[in-house]
């Protein structure tokens, strides 16, 4: 039985995208200390979630500079501290709950 895929890896507006590869690009960004990138499939946005001081406005403007427009995401969400299982890692099912 196949149930996806194992990594998180996305296709997005017709190109496969790595979810970590925005991550990465989004922590480069001056005031960013933590991140998370997901993907809501039915609307088809990226999301990037992130802590820090960084303005939404800051995180685009670096993105359009150094990434392709299908990557830059289209939702930015700035959190207090970002929510962890019992285990200490990352809760992404919390996340995908603030989904709008």
């Amino acid at each position: 039985m196949f149930h996806g895929r194992m990594d998180r890896q996305i296709k997005h507006l017709g190109h496969r995208i790595e979810l970590g590869e925005i991550e990465e690009t989004a922590k480069l960004v001056e005031g960013v200390k933590d991140c998370c990138s997901l993907y809501n499939k039915p609307k088809a946005t990226l999301y990037l979630f992130y802590t820090g001081e960084a303005t939404s406005r800051d995180i685009v403007l670096y993105f359009r500079a150094n990434m392709p427009a299908f990557m830059v995401p289209r939702k930015l969400i700035n959190l207090e501290e970002m929510p962890t299982l019992p285990n200490g890692k990352l809760d992404m099912q919390a996340l995908k709950a603030m989904f709008k």
